[in-house]
């Protein structure tokens, strides 16, 4: 039996050869595979984009926080600060693509350190071109919540008063015990970096005057400038009691020598003018004018008397309704010859050898009539009306970084130590009062004053052994009988009733260490600031009330020979005032506050103590 072969169908060598052709295969397969990848690297790409958005908004943001900072040292209202922040960060985010951002200024809060912040926040979106396809979404993605965004920059007070009251004394010359350069260059080189850290890069500190800076050198007294001789806070009218002083001008008969004195004395005061003419004032600045004319050792070199009493340890303006606030030019009187008490006579003119020391002394014809010169300058202005006035002049506040420098350059170590003389004249630069009214009105919490007190030694008033007990300083002579007539004690001994007037060196150092305590605590004093909590809440601990101290006092004791440092460092402690920080914390005992002093025993210890103030400073907070 036979079967029937079907032949195969036609298309059959067709389809065989479709099946064994695999080109097309691998094409479709490419192509599924190829999708993925390619939106992979789509996803990539917008991912980068979105974290370089992120990067530039938190710049932006970081710019815009910076920027009202410095505009926060001048102007606090929130809605301006807003405006420029938005401003500034729109400026940065120009060339940002697909990235958009809402800015809110937060205000500013303190921290527990006592640190002033201004926070900026900013809610950033980025607009992807791909994420969306492949179903990816996160925060910070369009139509997804914002990515937030903050900078803190710290602010506060952001105007600054700084007065740098520097001792010059003729220790400063010397090295340090352990060894370096000689204390007043170490002393010049971190002053002046101070200085550049509060003024920054620029020449100053610009048309908002967020900075100014005031130098008073000390050494046995301060110099306030010779060109202040005649301006009226300095009485050139002679109001001030202290023209009667060591000056009895019932002996003075003109320069052409009338037989009739041209003054009179009732109850120790003479006169104020001249009885032969009215409009000539009976003061140290006519003995000035006198001797001046005819040496110029003898011209007016700049230093200030002490005032008398309680005006000495406060800033009370000066006014001639009140003339024992007035000031007056310091004029060491020529003292008589032939009485040679060693190193300390000071004797600069040929004197008659009528009378007593004390009569050869007061008289003032001398200055006037007949002016001989005696002993030659010497040492510390030694034979001149300005024995012991030898610190270079004081520059008040300002806000020039050169005019600061040029002065710290011209600093010199000569003469003897008086803190509390460079202490109430540093108040007086900080202060709004006269002499000096650059400073801004005391008790302004945006504003912060503060003194930099540095010295290398103990407080010294010496001993002459003349007549007159004391060489004659800013307090005059200590001698009982060389008082301004209406004075119970010498000057040096009037800050407070009860202190003992006993004629050594050591209880001079006694009397002007507690001038120096009684003068820290009142400039301290001088316009307290309440602090607050973050919430505006006042703070308070065991003493009540927390309050910082008007004036903040850095004290530096730089170098103080071993057998006087148990009693420096603790006077210049006691100044110094308590760390702010120290005081928010409100639980911690006054006993355990730390305070802004330092100890320095040489070159490295002073930077570090010049460095941690200005860090201080800048927390506090310096906005330039």
């Amino acid at each position: 039996m036979f079967e029937t072969q079907t032949p195969p169908p036609a298309d059959r060598p067709f389809r065989r050869a479709l099946l064994r052709d695999r080109g097309g295969n691998f094409t479709i397969m490419a192509a599924v595979l190829l999708f993925p990848i390619l939106m992979g690297i789509a996803a990539a790409a917008d991912i980068s984009l979105f974290y370089s958005g992120r990067t530039a908004v938190q710049s932006a943001t970081d710019a815009a926080a910076l920027a009202a900072a410095k505009q926060f040292s001048v102007d606090q209202d929130s809605g301006r600060l807003q405006t420029l922040a938005e401003n500034v960060f729109a400026a940065n985010m120009a060339g940002v693509a697909q990235t958009t951002g809402t800015l809110t200024y937060e205000g500013t809060d303190w921290t527990p350190e006592g640190t002033r912040e201004l926070k900026i926040s900013v809610c950033s979106t980025y607009d992807p071109f791909f994420l969306p396809a492949l179903n990816i979404s996160f925060t910070g993605l369009k139509g997804k919540d914002c990515a937030r965004t903050q900078s803190v920059v710290a602010v506060g007070s952001t105007t600054v008063e700084v007065a740098f009251v520097l001792d010059t004394s003729g220790s400063m010359n010397d090295s340090p015990a352990k060894g370096g350069p000689a204390k007043i260059s170490t002393l010049k080189t971190q002053a002046a970096k101070a200085i550049d850290t509060l003024f920054g890069s620029g020449s100053s500190a610009g048309p908002q005057d967020p900075v100014r800076v005031g130098i008073v050198p000390f050494s046995g007294g301060v110099n306030v400038g010779p060109e202040h001789l005649n301006d009226w806070w300095m009485d050139p009218k002679g109001l001030s009691p202290l023209h009667n002083e060591n000056l009895d001008w019932s002996t003075y008969h003109g320069a052409t020598g009338l037989d009739q004195p041209l003054a009179v004395k009732v109850n120790g005061y003479s006169t104020s003018t001249s009885l032969l003419n009215p409009t000539t004032y009976l003061t140290r600045q006519l003995i000035y004018a006198s001797l001046g004319a005819k040496n110029s050792n003898w011209a007016y070199r700049g230093c200030v008397e002490s005032r008398a009493a309680k005006y000495a340890l406060t800033d009370a303006p000066p006014s001639e309704l009140e003339p024992a606030t007035l000031f007056v030019p310091y004029l060491a009187p020529d003292e008589p010859d032939n009485y040679l008490y060693g190193s300390w006579t000071n004797s600069y003119l040929v004197d008659s050898s009528k009378g007593n020391y004390r009569q050869r002394l007061m008289n003032v014809d001398k200055y006037f009539s007949n002016v001989r010169q005696d002993g030659p300058v010497a040492n510390n202005f030694r034979n001149t009306p300005s024995f012991m006035c030898d610190s270079a002049k004081l520059t008040p506040l300002t806000n020039s970084k050169s005019q600061a420098l040029a002065a710290v350059d011209k600093l010199v170590a000569t003469g003897a130590t008086n803190v509390p003389q460079g202490v109430e004249w540093g108040w007086k630069v900080l202060s709004k009062n006269e002499p000096f009214s650059e400073g801004r009105a005391a008790g302004d919490e945006n504003n912060i004053k503060a003194m930099i007190v540095m010295t290398d030694g103990q407080n010294t008033y010496y001993n002459s052994y003349s007549e007159a007990v004391s060489t004659f300083g800013a307090y005059g002579y200590a001698g009982p009988d060389y008082k301004e007539p209406g004075q119970s004690v010498a000057r040096l001994f009037d800050y407070k009733s009860g202190v003992s007037t006993a004629n050594t060196d050591s209880n001079y150092t006694a009397a002007l260490n507690g001038r120096l305590a009684a003068i820290c605590e009142n400039s301290k004093n001088d316009g307290r600031i309440k602090l607050k909590d973050g919430s505006g809440t006042q703070l308070n601990d065991e003493k009540g009330p927390v309050t910082r101290d008007g004036v903040l006092i850095y004290t530096i004791a730089f170098d103080i020979p071993a057998q006087y440092q148990t009693m420096v460092n603790g006077l210049l402690k006691g100044c110094a005032s308590y760390k702010i920080g120290d005081l928010r914390k409100t639980e911690l005992p006054y006993r355990d506050k730390a305070k802004y002093f330092y100890s320095a025993a040489n070159a490295k210890d002073l930077e570090n103590a010049f460095s941690d103030i200005m860090a201080s400073l800048t927390n506090l907070r310096i906005a330039r």
